[in-house]
């Protein structure tokens, strides 16, 4: 496969309609992953809720909410390499540019109880989906020989029970943690005043959000996938790179300021706990809708590639008990040479 550049003008201004689409449909799933996740924690501390549950919930999945909604409308409208590739995209990307971009500006310190209570949890759950994958090719789920093996939709509940489960461990496990507590306050600010007023401005928030990453994730998908088709580029090269870059800039906001305000607990936080959401949540909610069939490149090339990336959390999060500066020009390195290999293999 070669990427294919536009010949004539008439197809020049047709790729700029698709960028465009493409850059529109971004701008409203991080707007609306931002409404979202203000209005929603607004609104259920005004209900009584607590500001930790609100961290371990709403706060850490609504920075993900735009994989999820991208990787459930391809999985809806039959796009599988897309709705896995955002998935394992996105976990690159977040290891390797959130996590290496935030050590750049600052370096981060690590809790050691941290690092080794999570990031084993980490790679437990990315090791969960090839399983269940190898699982549904077993047991006669739909794997051809295309794809070696396949997300069965039973899979869905064992993913979603897992969430559950891990959403009810680090409850339980955090106590009031100032790290969970400090980033409800930077999204929540000022606990609001209960008043009818206050909760009409947080239901209408949340309402724009929705009605922003539905919309957004429509206008993105079309142009990304009009793009991929128009430079002659697999979607599956598209989903790896461009929509798991574009999808996990939420994440990427949030760990750079947490960094730059030395809020370690919430940079490095943010980065293993929306590894883990992407694989129970974001494949969870896809295989709901349909089974995935995994393509060969991404069993035996990006799964192991972000598998690795995960288990090299540990010795780099342990050793000086931060993330430097270095390391996390390595990781920035290490994606540009993933990025390089996909253009290599796309050729």
């Amino acid at each position: 496969m070669t990427i294919s550049p536009p010949a004539t003008l008439v197809e020049r201004w047709k790729l700029a309609w698709s960028i465009a689409m493409a850059a529109g449909g971004l701008v409203l799933l991080a707007g609306g992953a931002e409404s979202l996740v203000r209005g929603a924690s607004r609104l259920a501390i005004l209900l009584g809720v607590s500001p930790l549950v609100v961290g371990l919930t709403i706060v850490a999945f609504g920075t993900s909410a735009p994989e999820l909604v991208v990787s459930v409308q391809s999985a809806w409208e039959d796009q599988v390499d897309v709705a896995t590739g955002n998935v394992i995209g996105s976990n690159i990307v977040n290891i390797c540019l959130i996590l290496g971009l935030s050590a750049v500006v600052c370096p981060i310190p690590c809790n050691p109880s941290f690092v080794k209570r999570e990031v084993p949890l980490m790679i437990a759950v990315t090791l969960l989906a090839p399983a269940l994958g190898v699982a549904g090719w077993w047991t006669g789920h739909p794997a051809t020989d295309q794809a070696p093996m396949t997300l069965p939709r039973w899979s869905c509940i064992v993913l979603l029970g897992s969430l559950a489960a891990y959403t009810l461990l680090r409850y339980f496990r955090s106590g009031e943690s100032p790290g969970v507590l400090e980033e409800v306050e930077e999204i929540v600010g000022k606990p609001p005043a209960p008043s009818a007023r206050e909760y009409a401005v947080e239901v209408g928030l949340v309402a724009m959000g929705l009605v922003g990453l539905v919309f957004g994730a429509r206008f993105f998908l079309d142009g990304a996938l009009d793009l991929a088709g128009r430079l002659n580029i697999h979607p599956l090269v598209i989903s790896l790179t461009l929509v798991a870059l574009g999808t996990s800039l939420p994440e990427l906001a949030t760990s750079i300021v947490a960094a730059v305000r030395n809020h370690s607990d919430i940079s490095v936080g943010n980065v293993v706990g929306s590894n883990v959401f992407n694989i129970l949540a974001v494949l969870g909610g896809a295989s709901a809708v349909r089974s995935l069939p995994m393509q060969p490149d991404v069993v035996f090339r990006d799964y192991p590639i972000a598998l690795g990336l995960s288990l090299l959390c540990l010795p780099i999060m342990i050793t000086g008990r931060r993330v430097s500066r270095l390391e996390g020009a390595g990781l920035i390195a290490a994606y540009a040479a993933y990025a390089g290999l996909l253009a290599f293999m796309s050729r």
